[in-house]
């Protein structure tokens, strides 16, 4: 395995190598046609006279394993190589179809002159797309030469897919950056403008950006979507795929909500009678061009939903991004609607509020769309959904906002309690008033968030209760131990406290008597060889007079009744049953030392932000 990983490893570093030497040299050529070649020749030369040989024997080597069919069969190496050397041909190849796109661009008229590249040249960009053009034709036919050999396997389909939908997102990002860009642009000059202001010239760096990124997009996306529409199992539980769908489906909510937030917020200006801030048109550019890869992507994750039920890990991303969109929309609720208490609580006392009134608003009506669209489908998804109730990234949710919603309960009655110190000191009124009320303000805001929040996990309590006492309607325990015994009474009283549906049932078990063969059985490990066929039961390390566990440690009454409790617990949830574990002096030491630090880290913001109230 490390020879084979060593063997790709030089041929594509001595690979890569040569091929930048082939395109200097030719480049050089064309550069010193007619003249002197340039000093870089020699050194470029002893790369290909050096590299080539070195790459040839290692290839070979690589070659010769590869057409050995035990040793296919097991190499993992390849499809990563061939794969990694497409990718690393194709950017280059892209950049320099950019350069030639661009060097064509600039012979038209009304173009801008500036470039990313001004040393590039056409001939330069030719030469490079031949070379690079010869090797992704052969690393392309090693590629096909692999999917038919494995197309049905897991991980050669794994990196085929990252490839692709690495190659994909590189591209979509080129293309959208430079279609806001150009769109921005276009608004600004079809709109009205002062006289005496000429048309801007066609900026064609974007415009070239725009075709190299748009044509290889298309091409690896169109070849994601065929891999999918093939029908393979692998295809169709793919998380890299819905992690790819979800980031760009992010990014496209994340930025059209941005910018629709600052576009409302300069139409709240106007209506205002405020003066205009700013361009209008990046931001509706940015607002079309990203909500398009919104909309687009939300279309083809919900075919794809249609086609595919999410297992796994694709519903941990699916919830992941709603739960970001769900904070994101909620955090600028709470923005907007701490902007406009501040805006209503300083009005009598300052002129002008209308510039953070537009600010807010904005803000406000941006958010709440947004929180209300992924809230909506966590709690549909929770209410349908034992697992979305338990998962991790709800209880953080929750408990996250809940967290905000004490500190800014915290914050304002400190500074409350400040301002009414202040006041005893006989200090202006007017001066104390306005901050104390907008205090006031935000205590009663963060105390409505915590209610909110305690009612939501009250209410995932509530129905957790209640899906457990439907679940143990008609299911018994029985203990098969003394009736008199003291163990005996708190096992049972235990189990009836942990579960209260639960029937508890305590039987002697007589020699001569068959065990019951329905409920769950707790029962010495001495009687474990009556244990019923078919019979689920527990076995309990009681002593054995005259014997010793080995490998056991004698365990307390106590400690028995913890592990006896959590172990019926699990089997009835459906769980494999697992030892307790309690907490250890390290454990311990390492909690108490983490919420110190959280402590330490929450209390510099919570100061900063008295500090700056009472200033």
């Amino acid at each position: 395995m490390i020879r084979r990983w060593y063997l790709y490893a030089v041929s594509g570093i001595t690979l890569q190598a040569v091929t930048w030497a082939v395109i200097g040299l030719l480049r050089g050529l064309l550069a010193g046609a007619g003249g002197a070649l340039p000093q870089s020749t020699s050194l470029q030369l002893s790369v290909v006279l050096i590299g080539l040989p070195i790459f040839g024997l290692h290839w070979r080597w690589a070659q010769r394993e590869a057409r050995e069919p035990e040793l296919a069969l097991r190499n993992e190496a390849r499809p990563v190589y061939v794969h990694a050397m497409l990718l690393a041909f194709v950017f280059p190849l892209l950049f320099s179809a950019f350069w030639l796109i661009e060097a064509g661009l600039q012979q038209l008229a009304n173009t801008t002159t500036g470039s990313l590249f001004p040393e590039a040249t056409a001939g330069e960009s030719v030469v490079a797309l031949l070379v690079l053009a010869s090797m992704l034709w052969y690393f392309n036919a090693q590629r096909l030469h692999l999917a038919a050999r494995f197309a049905d396997d897991v991980f050669y389909s794994g990196v085929q897919r990252l490839a692709a939908l690495l190659l994909a997102f590189c591209s979509l990002s080129v293309v959208l950056s430079n279609a806001a860009s150009l769109l921005g642009w276009l608004l600004f000059e079809l709109s009205p403008q002062p006289a005496g202001l000429v048309f801007a010239a066609l900026p064609r760096a974007e415009v070239a950006a725009l075709l190299t990124g748009t044509g290889a997009w298309l091409l690896a996306w169109r070849f994601a979507q065929r891999l999918f529409a093939g029908g393979a199992v692998a295809e169709r539980q793919s998380v890299v795929r819905k992690l790819y769908l979800y980031v760009l489906l992010f990014a496209g909510m994340f930025t059209t909500v941005t910018n629709l937030a600052l576009v409302l917020g300069g139409a709240l200006r106007a209506l205002l009678g405020l003066p205009a801030v700013g361009d209008w048109q990046p931001l509706a550019a940015g607002v079309i061009v990203f909500g398009f890869i919104w909309a687009y992507h939300a279309a083809v994750l919900r075919a794809d939903d249609a086609q595919a039920q999410l297992l796994g890990g694709q519903l941990v991303v699916r919830r992941l991004y709603l739960y970001l969109a769900a904070a994101l929309g909620l955090g600028a609720v709470l923005v907007g609607l701490g902007g406009l208490l501040t805006v209503l609580i300083r009005w009598p006392y300052e002129s002008d509020q209308r510039e953070p009134l537009a600010l807010v608003s904005a803000t406000l009506l941006a958010g709440l769309p947004v929180w209300a669209l992924a809230w909506r489908a966590v709690q549909s998804a929770a209410h349908a959904s034992a697992e979305e109730r338990h998962s991790s990234l709800r209880r953080g949710y929750l408990y996250f906002f809940l967290l905000l919603a004490v500190l800014g309960v915290l914050t304002s009655t400190v500074f409350v309690v400040a301002r009414l110190i202040n006041l005893m000191l006989s200090v202006n009124v007017q001066e104390v008033l306005p901050g104390t009320a907008q205090a006031v303000g935000y205590g009663l805001l963060s105390a409505a968030l915590w209610l909110v929040q305690q009612r939501l996990l009250a209410a995932d309590r509530a129905v957790e209760d209640a899906l457990a006492q439907t679940a143990l309607a008609g299911q018994r325990a029985i203990l098969l131990l003394p009736a008199g015994d003291a163990f005996t009474h708190a096992l049972q009283s235990a189990l009836q406290a942990a579960h209260p549906g639960l029937q508890v049932l305590v039987q002697s078990a007589a020699p001569d008597a068959a065990l019951p063969d329905s409920g769950l059985l707790l029962l010495p490990a001495t009687l474990a060889a009556r244990i019923p066929a078919g019979a689920r039961a527990l076995l309990l390390p009681l002593p054995v007079p005259g014997a010793d566990w080995v490998a056991l440690e004698p365990a307390r009454e106590q400690e028995l009744l913890r592990h006896a409790v959590s172990a019926v617990t699990q089997v009835l949830a459906g769980e494999a049953v697992r030892p307790f574990r309690g907490w250890t002096v390290g454990t311990v030491l390492a909690v108490a030392g983490g919420g110190l630090l959280l402590l330490a880290l929450l209390a510099i913001p919570l100061v900063l932000g008295i500090t700056m109230l009472l200033d």
